[in-house]
């Protein structure tokens, strides 16, 4: 993948990369574990605490001028450091007397359909990376990649309830009401949290382009980012509910598709817009999600499905537009929208208060 946009490394640098991978990949199985075990906190503890030390190690070897080496090596070693917190805090893992029955017995069908999730699902996430520097350039490449790391954050930030969704539906085999309590709830209240964090990170966008002066193209990269954040929220929490269902094979179905309608529009629209363009395919990808996650929905969670999805395409509009407005200077326009995003997110809160009034 280096080589196809044009980077190269050291032989240190290699094996730190290598390292890196090897230690993410282990502490995913060790946060399947905690999940299986119900724990939903140590998974999200370790993630910020990893991802911010990571992110202050990158800015302390900017700001030194140190190697592009060195930089890979301090993210490597963190990584591996969460993952021997995972592993400390998964426990011991029980042991069979027969070994070679007990490997038998695992559960190999439904490990290779989450592996197939997971590999559609990374591909899913650096596809257009790799194609924007592949058509741009290792130098715009980059520039992508920092920005996108913006939509990594806030997607870390608001993942763990989509992971604590998916341990519910895993354990709750026998009785289903608490999973599916938490994941209607979770309808109503995640994108409304995803749109008030998007609204934040918009807002701080502009002023980050300042600082760090971004083109125009780039921060409007970005803020079609943080504008797909609400949708994006909406169907991860679905895709990992449906994953703990059981209903693995509609969830590579619908990655799949996505990857492929992603990778299209990329190589369509990266050539004409810029990084622009690859963001523009976000959209496109993530709105083709919902569609197949709607179109795949039972007759008793459709409509609450359909009501999520529809939100946060409404939250997303808003932010194009609250975006555009700010950057113009519109500010009357601005608070409006405003107003207008903090009636959406307040809808549920009125409504329960004024259901409890009339109770």
């Amino acid at each position: 993948m280096m080589a196809f946009v044009g980077v190269s490394l050291s032989v240190g640098a290699w094996l730190a990369t290598l390292l890196w991978i090897m230690a993410t990949l282990t502490t995913l199985v060790g946060f399947g574990g905690l999940r299986a075990r119900k724990n939903v906190r140590v998974e999200p503890t370790v993630l910020v605490a990893t991802r911010t030390a990571q992110g202050l190690a990158l800015c302390a070897v900017a700001i030194t001028g140190g190697p592009v080496g060195l930089a890979i090596v301090s993210v490597a070693v963190i990584e591996v450091v969460a993952t021997i917190v995972v592993f400390r805090a998964l426990g011991p893992l029980p042991s069979h007397r027969n070994s070679v029955q007990g490997v038998l017995a695992l559960p190999w069908r439904r490990a290779f359909a989450l592996a197939g999730i997971e590999v559609v699902s990374l591909a899913y996430l650096r596809a257009d990376l790799l194609l924007v520097s592949r058509i741009l350039g290792a130098g715009v490449g980059a520039v992508y990649g920092m920005i996108y790391r913006v939509l990594d954050a806030l997607t870390t930030a608001i993942g763990s309830v989509g992971l604590w969704l998916f341990a519910e539906n895993v354990t709750s085999t026998d009785d289903t009401t608490t999973a599916e309590h938490l994941r209607e709830r979770s309808l109503v209240l995640l994108p409304r949290l995803s749109f008030v964090i998007a609204i934040g990170a918009l807002l701080l966008s502009e002023l980050a382009a300042d600082v760090i002066g971004l083109s125009r193209g780039a921060t409007s990269a970005l803020q079609l980012l943080i504008a797909a954040f609400p949708l994006l929220a909406v169907n991860s929490l679905e895709l990992h509910a449906r994953s703990g269902a059981g209903r693995n094979r509609e969830v590579l179905r619908v990655g799949t598709v996505a990857l492929i309608v992603n990778i299209g529009m990329c190589l369509f629209l990266i050539s004409a817009f810029g990084v622009v363009g690859a963001a523009v395919a976000l959209l496109a990808s993530e709105t083709t999600q919902s569609v197949l996650l709607l179109g795949a929905s039972t007759s008793a969670e459709r409509a609450r499905v359909g009501r999520s999805i529809w939100l946060g395409v409404l939250c997303g509009a808003i932010l194009v537009a609250l975006g555009s407005a700010v950057h113009a200077g519109m500010l009357p326009v601005a608070g409006l929208l405003v107003v207008v995003a903090i009636a959406i997110v307040a809808a549920p809160f009125v409504h329960r208060r004024r259901v409890a009034v009339l109770s």
